[in-house]
């Protein structure tokens, strides 16, 4: 008699008890009378209660149950998500050859899952040399904007989804996946507390199974049938329906937030509802709410779509069902550039770092140096600098360096077409960064896009008030001339969208020599050309060593250096305050309460003294920071060697 057995894993902690008992509860529904199913349950610290709800499964004939209790030890490769719960055991999945040493092969299922057929013949896959059989994520390659393999920067045919994978566990151990999937998490992009780092690290070595082994319910309500079918090769298979779609598949995977244990109106919920109630724990009480969609489409988004073909070369648009395609011009690149001098050059390697591990890679980085500054060029550099050197980062030099200034307009000349985004040598970079500022400019591709801004206020009399009084690090704004940027926190500049006076050296050394921000932002307003600030934006910046360039903050903001120098340009510029919206500013309430009635900073004094300012209940209170006082004299005599 033959063999059928089939080896399964499933991860989960006490807070996934309810969906895995009720795939498990499908699985031996629908499982053939001659299949074994030996289930391994790799879990953290289970409860003993809930131990004993599984070893319930143990009665069915030829079901045996094993629970595995394995230390998480992964809080440090937590990854939040909005109105998501991720756990960190998943990252279990890249221990699997270890902890089930014993077995050649063995099929994952994620827990939010119903199996509706028999699993043998799936198992049966010859894996030969690859990792694993995967089934297709369709979502992230075609829905998100910039698809995952932009962000991933992987020339990959496909992306795979990690909740169903046939593993080949002999070729995992062989080639130490473990061990170079921990190295990935770790030091490389993920989106995703596991997936991504299966896709980069399997490099394609996996055999794609047709999509009915991993029936992603999120696509259902994110593609069209018809473009389903296509995607997934499913010509031949006389589908007329979703519900023939369904039908058809091994394996339902509820894989969005939205799960149907939660809510009780989503996508599939009264067949994962079937077999919960014939489970072990029907008696549960679930709680389930009905799920208010916010984001249905509205009357007119439904006789009105536009979309881009699979190959992403023209936008489909549709009216009254009518579709009308038109080839999408050519792709901008985009191009990030900061500059340093001889005082940070050998910390600004920690910046470029941050900038490399971005979730949306751009097309290169360049760090524009003066040849004044570094003389002998590569031989200047520190070599934790130039051992990143590669094809995404190059030094860009340049005769001259203009101070501030040289982080733009080198990148400006000799990118001129393209997307040129701004960054700071001192700063850590939040790893989505890029991406908020490239999906804002995807949205508005005229505007300048920063994470940082100041509003500019006018008093009663409609004079601009000085820098320090004006409405700093606004958030939730619309797009304005008002909004000053700042490009300590990151600038996206599209082409042609600064004036052309923005490369007269001359000029902007005369009119506002210590002050590219001020400068910048002129030319965005005399182009016509409006800021806006990004949601969800980054204006609590972390600096390398937390010290700031103190003397020209200093010199700008508390001894009004900004102002003389705004005023210079608006002298020359007297155009610019025409386009300038003087009514009073109304900041949006968008600080929790507590933040609202105390917060504290670090400002400095004319004499060099810092003072940690605490406002209570709108009362100022002001101590002496001989600590930041030290801080900021150290960097100085540091910079003075």
């Amino acid at each position: 008699m033959e063999n059928k057995k089939v080896n399964i894993a499933f991860i989960l902690d006490d807070g996934f008890v309810i969906p895995t008992i009720t795939a498990i509860t499908s699985l031996i529904e629908n499982k053939n009378q001659d299949s074994e199913y030996d289930i391994y349950l790799i879990t953290n610290n289970l409860s003993k209660v809930n131990i004993k709800k599984f070893n319930e499964f143990n009665s069915y004939k030829n079901i045996k149950v094993n629970t595995i209790n394995v230390n998480n030890n992964y809080e440090n490769f937590k990854i939040n998500k909005d109105n998501f719960k991720v756990t960190t055991s998943a990252i279990f999945k890249f221990e699997l050859p270890k902890i089930l040493s014993s077995l050649d092969k063995v099929l994952y299922i994620d827990g939010d899952t119903i199996i509706q057929k028999d699993l043998f013949r799936l198992y049966c896959t010859n894996l030969e040399n690859t990792y694993a059989g995967v089934i297709k994520d369709l979502r992230p390659m075609y829905f998100y904007k910039p698809s995952i393999l932009e962000r991933l920067d992987i020339k990959h045919s496909a992306y795979f989804n990690s909740g169903v994978m046939l593993l080949n566990l002999v070729q995992m151990r062989k080639d130490n996946i473990t061990e170079k999937l921990f190295e990935y998490r770790r030091n490389g992009i993920n989106n995703f507390m596991d997936q991504d780092a299966f896709n980069v690290v399997f490099k394609e070595n996996v055999k794609y199974l047709e999509a009915f082994n991993n029936l992603i319910l999120t696509n259902l309500t994110t593609f069209s049938l018809g473009d389903l079918i296509k995607l997934n090769n499913l010509e031949n298979y006389n589908i007329k329906s979703t519900k023939d779609l369904i039908n058809k598949s091994l394996i339902i995977h509820y894989a969005s937030p939205q799960k149907p244990w939660v809510y009780k109106n989503t996508v599939g919920n009264k067949l994962w509802y079937m077999y919960y109630e014939k489970s072990p724990i029907k008696n549960s009480k679930l709680g389930r709410v009905n799920y208010k969609y916010e984001n249905d489409l509205n009357f007119a988004q439904k006789i009105f779509s536009i979309t881009k073909d699979l190959n992403k070369t023209h936008k489909i648009i549709t009216i009254l069902g009518l579709k009308i395609k038109i080839k999408i011009s050519c792709k901008k690149d985009l191009i990030i550039s900061l500059t340093s001098y001889p005082a940070r050059i050998d910390t600004v390697d920690q910046t470029i770092k941050t900038l490399l591990n971005q979730t949306f890679r751009p097309k290169k980085i360049v760090l524009a140096l003066g040849e004044d500054k570094f003389p002998n060029r590569e031989n200047d550099l520190p070599e934790n600098l130039k051992s990143l050197l590669s094809d995404k980062f190059e030094i860009l030099w340049t005769p001259k360096d203009l101070r501030s200034y040289t982080k733009l307009i080198p990148a400006l000349k000799k990118y001129p077409n393209d997307i040129i985004v701004t960054a700071d040598d001192d700063i850590i970079y939040q790893g989505d960064w890029l991406e908020k500022l490239y999906m804002a400019y995807k949205k508005a591709p005229n505007m300048i896009h920063c994470h940082r801004a100041h509003r500019i206020i006018f008093d009663k009399k409609k004079n601009i008030l000085p820098y320090k009084d004006w409405s700093w690090e606004i958030i939730k704004v619309k797009p304005s001339f008002n909004n000053f940027l700042t490009g300590v926190g990151g600038v996206l500049y599209p082409p042609i969208t600064l004036y052309k006076d923005v490369f007269n050296i001359e000029l902007f050394q005369k009119l506002a020599p210590l002050a590219d921000d001020i400068w910048f932002w002129a030319m965005a307003v005399l182009n016509g050309t409006k800021i806006n600030v990004v949601k969800k934006n980054y204006n609590k910046l972390t600096y390398i060593d937390s010290v700031q360039e103190y003397s020209l903050w200093q010199d700008n903001v508390s001894n009004g250096g900004n102002d003389k120098q705004l005023a210079d340009v608006l002298k020359y510029y007297p155009q610019i305050l025409k386009k300038l919206d003087t009514c009073k500013f109304k900041r949006p309430s968008d600080l929790p309460i507590i933040k609202r009635l105390f917060s504290v900073t670090n400002l400095p004094s004319k004499d060099g003294k810092w003072y940690k300012v605490v406002y209570i209940l709108g009362l100022k209170f002001s101590f002496r920071n001989k600590k930041k006082e030290a801080k900021v004299k150290a960097l100085e005599e540091s910079e003075n060697k």
